[in-house]
């Protein structure tokens, strides 16, 4: 009996140290960030009718990869001038920080055209991979909608078969920066589970990863997100500094996993558009039909459908993320405006802002002014709103009143301008903090008038170019972040007229500078942010007596209120 229970314990013992050797020899799942897409590889002779496909599907392949946003794409020519060498794929992941390759084969098989999408490692080795089998006679007949949703589907599940969607790229107590952000809808107030992946098993012939091993690590909760990356604070660990640097987790309703989901039941409700017809439609929809390229059943591997003769059921509407949902219930006039057929002339504002500021300024030149500290430090108060017109460009509107004392008598004064802005999306490279770049052109119109001055005012319109830098700066020992936006101005090309010891003169050629800063606390709960900005302007102009010169000093409070 006592040599039957030795036996079994050494057994025991030695089945733990196995398992617990191939737990160890498991290779973790690398983090992927910064990826490269290659040109579309075609194997094999096509036929005329696909090679007519070629720049179609290969347009349409980066096209969709990149609307995946799923990773940070490197310049796709860059790409292309390094990944098909060995020296080149070194610089391209030691210059450029390149993870991955994301590539598709197309190839020709009779009268069956082969897709096959990879996510391939920087020496391109297999990691996942995906692949359809359409008849020719489909891809050639298929109109481009039909073939970007092919294209779309297959890249889409080559995605999801990685694991991680979000990891942490660095630790300050218990709050944690994250890889993706908004632009990967991982939006605050999300909770994450996270955990380390392994691969425990792949493809004996291609090597590529076929299943994970997952350690859960605990769990966290967004309370920033920024474009292209997010903080979160730790809400629960499995065990002490369980979550590091590396540590993943899955995303639910990032782009590529929201592509398959099914709408809910409630939501399936048909009526059939005439008796006894199979096409059906929504209630209170109207039937619309467009012309598709039929697809034949195919039998084989196609995608998640492998040996079934049946098409991936298309679904029009993707479920809503919870934050836009309750944005849209907390707006219940716009949806009764969009129900009735109404439309409001209100422009939408992103951005409003409002400042009480001391500003000193002076003249100098061949007439001279210059403010006076009002006793309350307030002289001028401005107004600043933001409206996005797309998804590439913004407008930014600002005004401001001022008035005051001089130093031999008052001034009254007031300004409007505007901005066309070309959103410029920051990798986070030399900034982490930076958020995005804002460049476009400004157009303003100023006015002053003095009283008892040498220098009588100015009637003035100045265009100048402008670059915004906005981001976010989270300091973890204060729990708290503050957002940011520094401006500079060029001012080349200014017009009009000013008054110099009681004559009218035209303002000629001239040069300025004008540099600003403002700094808002970001507050979750409250209707108002608060903050203060500090700028500086610099301008001359030649008049048909001297140079004119302007300098200006401003510094005050700002908030934001929350629409």
């Amino acid at each position: 009996m006592k040599l039957l229970l030795r036996l079994l314990t050494t057994l025991l013992i030695f089945w733990n140290v196995v398992g617990q050797a191939e737990a160890a020899d498991l290779k973790a799942v690398p983090s992927i960030k910064y990826a490269g897409i290659l040109p579309v590889y075609w194997q094999g002779d096509s036929s005329p009718s696909v090679s007519r496909k070629k720049s179609s599907i290969e347009e349409i392949f980066v096209k969709v990869v990149r609307e995946s946003k799923r990773y940070t794409f490197l310049n796709d020519s860059i790409v292309a001038d390094n990944w098909s060498n060995t020296e080149g794929r070194k610089k391209l992941e030691e210059e450029y920080e390149l993870d991955a390759f994301l590539n598709l084969n197309v190839t020709e098989q009779g009268d069956i055209v082969i897709f096959t999408a990879r996510l391939l490692s920087p020496e391109l080795e297999n990691y996942v991979s995906e692949t359809d089998r359409l008849p020719i006679a489909w891809v050639t007949a298929a109109n481009e909608e039909d073939l970007t949703n092919k294209i779309r589907d297959l890249s889409f599940r080559v995605l999801n078969r990685y694991p991680i969607d979000v990891f942490v790229t660095s630790l300050q107590g218990r709050y944690i920066t994250l890889s993706s952000g908004k632009d990967q809808n991982v939006l605050e107030g999300d909770s994450l589970e996270f955990a380390d992946f392994a691969i425990k098993s792949q493809h004996p012939v291609d090597g590529t990863w076929l299943e994970f091993e997952k350690k859960p690590l605990g769990k966290a909760k967004i309370v920033e997100s920024k474009s292209q990356s997010s903080i979160a604070l730790i809400t629960s660990l499995n065990s002490e500094n369980a979550i590091k640097i590396g540590s993943g987790a899955r995303v639910e309703n990032i782009a590529s996993r929201r592509n398959f989901r099914s709408k809910p039941a409630a939501e399936e409700s048909f009526v059939t558009a005439e008796p006894s017809s199979p096409i059906v439609t929504a209630p209170g929809q109207k039937l619309t039909t467009r012309k598709t390229a039929p697809l034949p059943p195919v039998k084989g591997p196609v995608g998640a459908q492998a040996g079934k003769d049946v098409e991936p059921t298309e679904v029009d509407q993707e479920p809503m993320h919870p934050a836009a949902r309750a944005q849209m219930a907390a707006s219940p006039e716009e949806s009764a405006d969009q129900e009735t057929g109404s439309s409001s002339l209100a422009i939408p504002l992103t951005n409003t802002r409002f400042s009480i500021e001391n500003d000193n300024w002076n003249y100098s030149g061949p007439a001279k002014a210059s403010s006076k500290m009002p006793s309350t430090l307030i002289n001028r108060v401005g107004a600043y709103a933001e409206h996005d017109i797309d998804s590439s460009s913004t407008s930014f509107f600002d005004a401001y009143i001022t008035s005051g004392e001089t130093k031999k008598g008052s001034y009254f004064g007031m300004a409007l301008a505007g901005e066309f802005l070309y959103k410029i999306a920051s990798l986070n490279t030399m900034i982490p903090s930076l958020d995005r770049l804002l460049i476009g052109g400004r157009a303003e119109v100023e006015t002053i008038g003095t009283s008892k001055e040498s220098f009588g005012g100015m009637d003035g319109i100045h265009l100048a170019p402008v670059v915004h830098a906005q981001g976010n700066y989270h300091i973890a020992d204060l729990v708290q972040t503050y957002g940011y936006d520094v401006s500079a101005k060029l001012l080349p090309f200014n017009f009009g007229s000013t008054g110099i010891k009681g004559k009218t003169q035209s303002l000629g050629s001239g040069m300025g500078l004008d540099v600003e800063a403002q700094v808002l606390q970001k507050l979750k709960t409250e209707q108002w942010e608060w903050g203060g900005l500090v700028a500086l302007r610099q301008v001359s102009w030649d008049v048909s007596t001297g140079s004119l010169a302007k300098n200006s000093f401003r510094f005050g409070l700002l908030a934001r209120v929350k629409l």
